[in-house]
C-alpha cells in the first residue's frame, strides 16, 4: 500500500513538473529578436505588443532594447537613434520579487539617444501619441509577457551601488587568481600583489575609501595600468565600458556592498572538496535529469524532490554549512522548502560524496 501511494505521489510530481515546463515554453519563447517579436508590455494597464527587440529604431510603433543590443555588430550600452516624439521608458527586472517596475520615463522633446539600458530589464520605446491619455511614472510596477530573464544578473551578492542606487552592478571578483576573460566586474583593492593592464574594451574607475562601506571615484583609466595595491572597479567589455562611463565620473560617490559575497576564484555556486572546486551554478541548479556532476536543489525547484535518474547517485540535505542528512546511494531526497538545499554527486562524481559526514562543514561559494 504505502509503495502505491508513494508512486501515486511521485506521478502527481512528474506531472505537476512538466506542466510547468511546457507554460515556461509557452511564456518565455527563446527568440525575440525579429519582426513581431512575441513580447508584449503593459503601460498604465493598456497592453502594447512589441513590434522589434534590439532592431535600430525606424517607424516601429514600440521598440525594445536589451543589453544584448547591437549597432553593426558592436554592443552598445545606450538605445542610439532618433526617439523624437516618443516616451522612452526603462523598466527593471528584480528576480527575488519576479517584478518589473518603471526607474526611469523620459518625455523630453530630445532624441533620447543617450538612454542607458539596464543590466537586468529593457527600454521601451513608443511613438507618443499612443500613450498621451496614460498616465506612465516612475516607480509603477508593470506586466511583462515574453521577455526572456534568463541572463539576469544578481544583485543580491557582492555589488558597487552609485548615487542613483537602481543602476547598482554585481561585483563577480574580488582580486582574481586568474584574469577574467568574460565581460564583467571585478574589484582590485590594495591586497592585490598584482599591476592590471587595461586591454580593449577595458576602463578602471579608480577608488579612494572614504568610511566604512563608502568610496569616491578620484579617476577613470581608459588605458594605461592599474599598479598594484590600488582599489579600483575593473569593468570588462564594450556594454559594462559604457555603462560606466554613463553613470560614474571623478568627484562621485559610491558604496561597495556584500563584499563577503565575492571571492578570488569562483563567481557562480560552488563547493570545495580536497582543495579543488566543483562548479554548480544556474545550469546545475534545480535542473530536472542528472548526469555526471554535482547538483544543488532548493526552495525554488518546483519538482519537491531530486530527480530520478539512470546514473548512480548520493544526494544529502546541507543547512547553514553543514551536512544534516546523507542518503542512501540512489535514495531521492525531499526538497527543502525554505532554509537549506540538497547537495547530489552523480555519475562518475558520485564517490566525491564519501568526504562528507552527518554533522560535518561543506565548503562552500556563493550556495543560495
Amino acid at each position: 500500500m504505502k509503495k502505491r501511494v508513494l508512486s501515486l505521489f511521485l506521478s502527481v510530481i512528474m506531472l505537476f513538473s512538466i506542466v510547468s515546463v511546457l507554460a515556461g515554453c509557452i511564456e518565455d519563447p527563446a527568440d525575440f529578436s525579429g519582426e513581431n517579436a512575441d513580447m508584449v508590455v503593459e503601460l498604465d494597464k493598456t497592453e502594447f505588443n512589441v513590434n522589434t527587440v534590439n532592431k535600430p529604431i525606424a517607424n516601429q510603433d514600440v521598440a525594445v532594447f536589451t543589453r544584448e543590443y547591437t549597432v553593426d555588430g558592436n554592443t552598445t550600452a545606450h538605445i542610439g537613434g532618433d526617439h523624437t516624439n516618443r516616451i522612452v521608458v526603462t523598466v527593471r527586472y528584480t528576480a527575488s520579487h519576479n517584478e518589473y517596475s518603471i526607474i526611469a520615463v523620459d518625455e523630453s522633446d530630445g532624441d533620447k539617444a543617450d538612454t542607458l539600458i539596464p543590466v537586468n530589464g529593457f527600454v521601451i520605446s513608443v511613438v507618443s501619441s499612443l500613450v498621451s491619455d496614460l498616465r506612465i511614472r516612475e516607480g509603477q510596477v508593470v506586466n511583462v509577457y515574453g521577455f526572456d530573464t534568463s541572463n539576469y544578473e544578481s544583485l543580491d551578492l557582492a555589488s558597487f551601488i552609485p548615487a542613483k542606487s537602481n543602476l547598482a552592478r554585481r561585483i563577480y571578483y574580488i582580486n582574481p587568481i586568474e584574469v577574467p576573460t568574460a565581460d564583467l566586474i571585478y574589484l582590485v583593492n590594495e591586497e592585490y600583489d598584482k599591476d592590471v593592464v587595461l586591454g580593449t574594451d577595458e576602463i578602471a574607475v579608480i577608488l579612494t575609501s572614504k568610511t566604512g562601506s563608502n568610496y569616491g571615484v578620484t579617476s577613470i583609466l581608459e588605458s594605461g595600468t592599474v599598479t598594484a595595491g590600488t582599489t579600483a572597479l575593473i569593468f570588462k567589455g564594450k556594454y559594462n565600458c559604457e555603462y560606466a562611463l554613463a553613470i560614474l565620473e571623478e568627484g562621485n560617490n559610491l558604496m561597495l556592498s556584500r563584499l563577503e559575497d565575492a571571492n578570488s576564484v569562483c563567481h557562480e555556486s560552488a563547493v570545495v572538496i580536497n582543495d579543488v572546486i566543483y562548479k554548480i551554478g544556474a545550469k546545475n541548479t534545480n535542473v530536472s535529469a542528472l548526469s555526471d556532476g554535482v547538483y544543488a536543489f532548493d526552495s525554488a525547484c518546483s519538482a519537491g524532490v531530486t530527480p530520478s535518474t539512470d546514473k548512480n547517485f548520493v544526494a544529502m540535505a546541507v543547512k547553514d554549512g553543514k551536512v544534516l542528512y546523507i542518503g542512501e546511494e540512489n535514495e531521492r531526497l525531499v526538497i527543502p522548502t525554505n532554509s537549506g538545499y540538497v547537495l547530489v554527486f552523480s555519475g562518475e562524481l558520485k564517490s566525491l560524496a564519501d568526504n562528507y559526514t552527518l554533522g560535518g562543514e561543506v565548503d562552500e561559494l556563493l550556495m543560495f
